[in-house]
């Protein structure tokens, strides 16, 4: 009864979106998929007048949305969107009316798959993200005469009164109540699992993490307990098999997943579906997705692809906004990987694969690493942070400022929440946190090891340009296939695309390509070069050998600079199943 009275006093409108995502999802999936082709294109062109950062960037790369009614591939010329093409596009990636007409609310994501980003919102993107939320509670049987139970991380201090005023009138509106999870320890669980009892919610919502090992705590100490709520919602964190069963398990409730981020809000989620199965047991129905725990992407909302698909199907998740034309987010790369396929009723994202959250043992006390990223979200001042934790040493804390002038208030906030601080804390540049794995992947806690291989922390940015690779100008990163020999000479084939890294030690202001198009080349394609989204270069080649040259922006950053080569068309070798986008002879630094 609230929310729609909530909505007026507030200026929002979330319904008259809900009713038209509700609409949509009434077409036939063919109908839809049209219909989102079209969105599509509106959006981009749309980008394409009004957007500065896609004015300058779709001029570059000479891409026109419209070729997408002919073939939506073409959508793929579009290089990627980084994280750090935001950070450096800023208020750019903005309707440049939206700041003095709409109220813009710029909020910072946590961070949990790289540094936290500046992200726009008008009251339209909020209102469709929101709308997008009520669609999944009604996809999970949520009906708004009943109550949800959202878990969050409890932290010390007063909470300002202005805040606790918003927080109240927006649980009362949504019928929400929020429950606060101290840390991991036997006294919270049971004190949590208590408000739980006393709140007897439909939906709980949480971390996965958080609820597992609530699960395991309840079974411990009381035997299954069933019947106090009906769905848990897991947000934030990879679901894992085993912490589905056990919460299935424990609470006899039904657990459905869901994916999303800062960025879009939710983009899929859990379907409960129980009409009857399809006559073709192959036949990927609404149904047979649901049997499956396959999430349903919210197809009008936003545009998924996934990116490099291995052969088990998971590949890069790369987003779209479908609905959000003040500051639209294009061929976005989420950081996160999952295996997408299309069915006969919509688009499913059968597995994701996105942040694991660790434990941290503090003075006896079990934090999970999501409680520490909520607790600097909101101080306010810190871009990032990591836990190293080698044998026999004491745990140490990196942490990343936004703003290098608040390191006392960092400190003065550790000192108070811990009585205790058993870690050692110290101040970083983002270059000195420690990448493990052959993706270099970012993780929250890092176990460094003592035996040769390791990953070992260090204070200098260019450690990857020490000893054998002191003396070279630059190194081959990802997308390069080995160098071939011949006696006519030797070459390097490179995907369709490829990154060099530049040794910053050197001063290097140019970069020539010696390349080669083969004669038979059925088409010839755009080579585009790229450093952090910025576009250096975008010509067609031509048939036959030839030499590129550049010169690079100058910088006052001393880390190593990474180089983007991308091709607009792939070539067919008879026989080679490789991905080969240019026959790379010689790159010359300068």
């Amino acid at each position: 009864m609230l929310f729609p009275l909530a909505e007026r006093l507030s200026g929002r409108n979330v319904n008259s979106r809900l009713a038209w995502l509700q609409s949509a999802f009434n077409d036939e999936w063919e109908q839809r998929k049209r219909l989102n082709r079209l969105r599509l294109i509106d959006v981009l062109q749309n980008a394409k007048y009004e957007i500065p950062f896609y004015k300058d960037l779709f001029r570059q790369v000479k891409f026109d949305p419209l070729l997408l009614l002919k073939d939506v591939r073409y959508f793929q010329r579009l290089p990627v969107l980084t994280k750090e093409d935001i950070r450096e596009a800023g208020a750019r990636l903005l309707h440049p009316d939206c700041q003095r007409y709409l109220p813009v609310h710029v909020s910072r994501t946590n961070g949990s798959t790289g540094s936290a980003l500046p992200i726009y919102y008008t009251p339209a993107a909020k209102d469709y993200s929101a709308a997008v939320t009520r669609l999944s509670q009604h996809w999970v049987g949520f009906s708004a005469d009943q109550r949800q139970l959202h878990i969050s991380s409890a932290f010390p201090g007063q909470t300002p009164q202005v805040a606790k005023r918003q927080e109240w009138w927006r649980q009362q509106a949504t019928n929400r109540i929020s429950i606060e999870c101290e840390a991991w320890t036997e006294d919270c669980f049971a004190a949590l699992w208590k408000k739980i009892c006393k709140a007897k919610p439909y939906i709980v919502q949480g971390h996965p993490s958080t609820l597992y090992a609530l699960a395991r705590h309840v079974m411990n100490a009381l035997g299954p307990q069933r019947g106090y709520f009906a769905v848990f919602v897991s947000t934030g964190e990879t679901l894992t098999v085993q912490q589905r069963r056990s919460i299935e398990e424990t609470f006899g409730c039904r657990v459905a997943n869901r994916y999303g981020n800062a960025e879009f809000g939710i983009m899929a989620h859990e379907r409960f579906v129980m009409n009857e199965a399809a006559d073709d047991p192959d036949l990927l129905d609404a149904h047979e997705a649901s049997k499956n725990h396959f999430m349903q992407v919210v197809d009008p909302y936003v545009w998924m692809e996934c990116l490099g698909a291995s052969a088990e199907g998971a590949g890069s998740l790369v987003v779209t906004d479908l609905t959000n034309y003040s500051s639209p987010l294009i061929r976005y790369a989420t950081g996160d990987e999952g295996a997408l396929e299309s069915g006969v009723d919509g688009l499913y994202l059968k597995t994701v694969t996105g942040r694991v959250h660790d434990k941290i043992e503090i003075a006896q006390r079990s934090y999970p690493t999501h409680w520490f990223q909520d607790f600097f979200t909101r101080l306010g001042v810190v871009d990032d942070f990591q836990f190293l934790r080698k044998p026999g040493k004491q745990l140490e804390l990196r942490i990343c400022l936004l703003d290098p002038r608040a390191e006392m208030v960092v400190r003065n906030k550790l000192a108070e929440s811990f009585s205790e601080i058993a870690f050692d804390v110290s101040f970083v540049e983002r270059s000195q946190f420690v990448r493990v794995g052959q993706q270099q992947k970012f993780r929250y806690l890092v176990e460094l090891g003592e035996e040769p291989g390791a990953a070992i922390a260090s204070k200098s940015p260019l450690s990857i340009f020490s000893g054998k690779n002191h003396g070279k100008d630059f190194l081959y990163l990802e997308g390069w296939y080995s160098e071939e020999k011949y006696a006519t000479g030797s070459f390097r084939w490179m995907r369709r695309q490829a990154e060099i890294l530049l040794n910053a030690e050197k001063s290097i202001t140019s970069i020539s390509v010696t390349c080669d198009c083969p004669a038979d080349t059925k088409k010839l394609p755009v080579l585009s070069v790229r450093e952090s989204g910025q576009v250096l270069y975008s010509e067609k080649l031509k048939s036959g050998a030839q030499r590129i040259s550049l010169n690079l922006p100058s910088t006052a950053q001393s880390v190593p600079r990474t180089i983007v080569f991308e091709v607009s068309e792939a070539y067919q070798v008879e026989g080679d199943t490789r991905e080969l986008g240019l026959k790379v002879h010689d790159i010359a630094i300068s």
